[in-house]
């Protein structure tokens, strides 16, 4: 691979092996050299009929372009249009009007990348990006107590530290300085909010809480010069808007006209779950920020520390070897990620923590040895681990006596949360609770309104069909049928009793096999209910050879979203497993805490318990995996159970 030395987005120097910019985030491509090849000689004929093939193209290009120049009314296929003027405007950095972008244009998918997302501590934002100087425009209400610092994170997830400038409450506008978004390849630029007209289409872009990422909205004018009170506070002349469903985190976001992709507003208000929202107007925001660029920053947040550090351990326990070692190792990849984009803020409260990651091998038993280990460790201020339920179980078990904080990032157990632990919490959902997930899905989303239930026989699979039995009923499911299938069982007859019980769709409990087995069978009959099920119908060895569609099952986790994917890839140097997310998120909980405790007690580490309590303590913790408040049993009441279904081999997420 030929070497690169500079990005071409931000100007960054860059390393002969990425593939995204270490800085910027932008994708890096490669064109391949092509290989070299005997050339190989043409026969007279062959030339020939080489230069009869030439012709024909171009009098067919000809024709075609004449034919584009009688479209376009004077105008070559390959002629650039005239530009548009440039529109009124009172914009920073403004340049030329753009022609009207498409829905899907590469101009239209840049705006995200000018969107960040800000941590005030007490609450959350979002804001943009205005030049390549590192400035960031916001809401006043997001950035109020911050004390003049806050965590800026960027489109590939980077989080920056951000100095707070003189603020407008009565404009409800910001500005932040971050230094590292110095360079910034993208940014957006104002427009004069005077030409707005009710009817005109906008985008409301933003970072709500919960997603993870930047989202576009679709919305309308609906009215100029609105009085609002927002906050207890009365806003005379705000942008009314309708048609999008503006969530909480979206404040600060920018609303940009969908015809240039300029910024004629900001978001300062939301209808809830309605569809009206409010933003300032950009020519209430322009004459401000003007004035605050032309002040010298003061202290940059960078160079706040405490008087001293001291030092401690945060430890994984998962799978480094073995059977899991690969998803292991990506979970505790993922606790490393976390721990180095909260470095500065830990330093700045007096920790200097370091990960030290241990290989349970997938072992209950190792698992327990390492556990032991870190409770002996008096530096160690919290676990995450394991990956499966056994393991979990017995790094929970041993870790109790010393009230050593577990956050566990995919071990869904019913019984992990049933002893009463004060130590221990979990990020993703009970397992338990997937059964009444997927009877309530396939009344509310699939309309069905009977079901008929299958199993293998087995013991394990009569306890799945009672609890489905019982979900069902609690959902309004009636029951047309139930009966036991094996590899061996006559397909047609099944088909008889189905069509005779007429249901809506089939439950399925048992092994992977015979799931299998009954989806072919019963395909090659032409039955095509919908077939649903749980861990059963999630086996990827069996079902990626299944060519239909139709099959549903529940899972746990998600795989991550783009964003993460390349914010993890730009800081660890490596693709993500799919689970480094979960790690992420096990770590960040664990070290949010730490972080409260240390600013109302810098450079003091908290005792075991006390520690313990401040992570059960966490709500509505904004995750990439998943959203996190825990109860009093250590349980994510936030977490989700996710329904997937095979089509042609791949499983595809639904909403919920």
């Amino acid at each position: 691979m030929p070497s690169r030395s500079m990005c071409p987005a931000c100007g960054a120097a860059l390393s002969a092996e990425a593939r995204y910019c270490d800085r910027c985030g932008t994708p890096l491509s490669e064109k391949t050299a092509s290989t070299p090849s005997r050339r190989r000689e043409t026969s007279p004929a062959g030339r020939v009929a080489l230069w009869v093939f030439i012709g024909i193209l171009l009098f067919v290009f000809a024709g075609g372009a004449i034919g584009g120049y009688r479209l376009k009314s004077g105008h070559w296929p390959f002629q650039t249009l005239a530009a548009a003027p440039p529109a009124s405007s009172s914009s920073l950095n403004a340049s030329p009007a753009n022609p009207t972008p498409k829905e899907n244009s590469p101009t239209v998918t840049r705006y995200l990348r000018s969107v960040v997302s800000i941590d005030a501590r007490d609450r959350s934002g979002s804001g943009f990006i205005i030049d390549n100087k590192g400035h960031v425009i916001t809401a006043a209400h997001v950035v109020e107590g911050s004390r003049g610092c806050v965590t800026v994170t960027d489109d590939n997830g980077r989080p920056h530290q951000g100095t707070v400038l003189p603020y407008s409450s009565v404009t409800d506008a910001a500005m932040i300085y971050v230094p590292e978004l110095a360079g910034w390849p993208d940014h957006l630029e104002f427009t004069s909010s005077q030409s707005l007209t009710p009817g005109d289409s906008v985008y409301v872009l933003g970072s709500p809480k919960g997603i993870g990422s930047p989202v576009r909205q679709a919305a309308t004018v609906a009215k100029l010069g609105v009085g609002q009170t927002v906050e207890g506070r009365y806003f005379r002349n705000l942008i009314q808007l309708n048609d999008a469903v503006v969530h909480e985190g979206t404040s600060g976001g920018p609303v940009v006209l969908k015809s240039t992709g300029r910024v004629v507003g900001m978001v300062n208000a939301s209808g809830g779950s309605t569809t009206a929202s409010w933003a300032v107007p950009a020519d209430d925001l322009v004459p401000l920020i003007t004035g605050w660029l032309s002040q010298t920053p003061g202290n940059s947040c960078l160079f706040e520390k405490a008087v001293r550090t001291v030092p401690v351990v945060l430890t994984s326990i998962t799978p480094r070897t073995g059977m899991y070692g690969v998803e292991g190792d990506d979970l505790a990849d993922g606790a490393d990620l976390a721990l180095r984009e909260m470095d500065a803020l830990l330093r700045r409260v007096g920790y200097e923590v370091t990960l030290r990651r241990e290989d349970d091998g997938g072992v209950p038993s190792a698992a327990r040895d390492k556990a032991a280990a870190a409770a002996y460790d008096p530096n160690v201020i919290g676990v995450v681990g394991s990956l499966d339920n056994a393991a979990t179980k017995s790094v929970a078990e041993v870790l109790e006596a010393s009230g050593l904080t577990v956050v566990a990032p995919t071990a869904g157990a019913g019984d992990l949360t049933s002893f009463g632990w004060r130590h221990f919490s979990r990020l993703v959902a009970n397992s338990n609770k997937q059964e009444l997930a997927l009877a309530d899905f396939a009344a509310q989303t699939l309309k069905v309104k009977g079901t008929y239930l299958l199993d293998d026989g087995t013991p394990a699979a009569s306890l799945l069909i009672s609890d489905f039995r019982k979900a069902a009923t609690g959902a309004g499911l009636t029951m047309a049928g139930q009966g036991t299938v094996g590899l061996s069982t006559d397909w047609a007859a099944l088909k008889q009793k189905l069509l005779t019980a007429k249901p809506d769709a089939i439950y399925y409990a048992g092994s992977s096999d015979v799931g299998l087995r009954l989806v072919q069978g019963l395909r090659q009959e032409g039955v095509l209910l919908p077939v649903l099920g749980s861990q059963a119908l999630a086996n990827s060895a069996r079902f990626q050879s299944y060519a239909g569609q139709g099959v549903f099952f529940t899972g746990l986790t998600a795989e991550p979203n783009e964003q993460f994917r390349r914010k993890f890839e730009t800081v660890m140097g490596k693709p993500t497993r799919g689970y480094a997310t979960y790690g992420y998120d096990a770590a960040r909980v664990i070290l949010e805490a730490l972080v409260r405790y240390g600013e109302a007690n810098p450079s003091k580490v908290p005792t075991r318990q006390e520690l313990a309590a401040l992570v059960r303590e966490t709500k509505d913790y904004a995750g990439w995996a998943v959203r996190v408040s825990f109860g009093s049993d250590g349980e994510n009441k936030a977490a989700r159970i996710y329904i997937y279904e095979w089509r042609q081999g791949v499983p595809e997420l639904w909403e919920r």
